[in-house]
């Protein structure tokens, strides 16, 4: 879980170019998947995360954080679009994703 929180700490700090926050997210993160912040909330960073519009998942694969040897790969998609098929249709998409991180 400390991996995707810094990944997703990592993303946040390039894409929005918030380095006073960086550090202030860390443990936002981690109320968040851990579902103690709000259930709501955790609903959305999944949907967040998984969805083909933030490009988080992209830039995973993009800078080799995803183990694909475990996964069954759709040659008509790119890599980043596989990884998000797969966590759409999964129950609790973020521990799926940490569990296929580098």
């Amino acid at each position: 879980m400390e991996k995707l929180i810094q990944l997703l700490n990592e993303y946040e700090k390039e894409k929005n170019n918030y380095p006073e926050l960086y550090d202030d997210r860390v443990f936002e993160w981690w109320r968040i998947i851990n579902r103690s912040y709000d259930p709501d909330a955790h609903k959305y960073l999944e949907r967040y995360i998984t969805s083909k519009d933030c490009d988080f998942i992209e830039r995973l694969v993009k800078k080799d954080k995803i183990d694909f040897s475990i996964m069954r790969i759709n040659p008509w998609y790119e890599l980043y679009e596989n990884m998000i098929m797969y966590l759409s249709v999964q129950e609790n998409p973020i521990k799926y994703l940490i569990a296929y991180l580098k």
